[in-house]
């Protein structure tokens, strides 16, 4: 996700309606295996933030978060690059690769979750089974010997 919009999902209300509701709030599924698959559908421009998966540990922290802005960001950009020595920008990058590699998602799976989609179609059928998604998100980051999602 892009800076702004972890900012966005922090304070943004969540449907109480079913996954696939069309309103303007959040959609959160809990999945069983530890991760969250959040429709976001927000659209500015020609950026777009449709949905994203994260551990719901951490997605639960950042909801819990008494602050979080422009200043957070900054420190963990820092962080990044002294740590190792990547740009935080390269992260998205980085992140579809890693989604993309071996097929583990397929391309329109990746391309909702980059923020771009061909049709509304797509981004649908994606959406409908998040317990699927992150299953597979799961095994994209399984590749790289990334093991550690439930985090509880």
């Amino acid at each position: 996700m892009r800076e702004d919009e972890i900012v966005y999902i922090r304070t943004r209300p969540i449907c109480n309606q079913s996954f696939g509701c069309q309103c303007e709030k959040l959609h959160v599924a809990n999945c069983r295996n530890g991760l969250s698959v959040i429709t976001i559908n927000w659209i500015r421009g020609n950026k777009k933030a449709l949905a994203t998966v994260i551990p719901t540990v951490y997605w639960e922290k950042l909801r819990n978060m008494p602050k979080f802005d422009q200043y957070d960001i900054q420190a963990a950009h820092k962080i990044l690059k002294i740590e190792a020595g990547i740009a935080y920008i390269v992260l998205r990058k980085i992140h579809y690769n890693v989604i993309r590699f071996k097929n583990a998602l397929e391309l329109d799976e990746a391309e909702v979750l980059a923020g771009r989609f061909k049709s509304v179609s797509a981004r649908h059928y994606v959406l409908n089974d998040p317990e699927k998604l992150s299953g597979k998100y799961i095994s994209a980051w399984q590749n790289f010997r990334v093991n550690r999602f439930n985090i509880r």
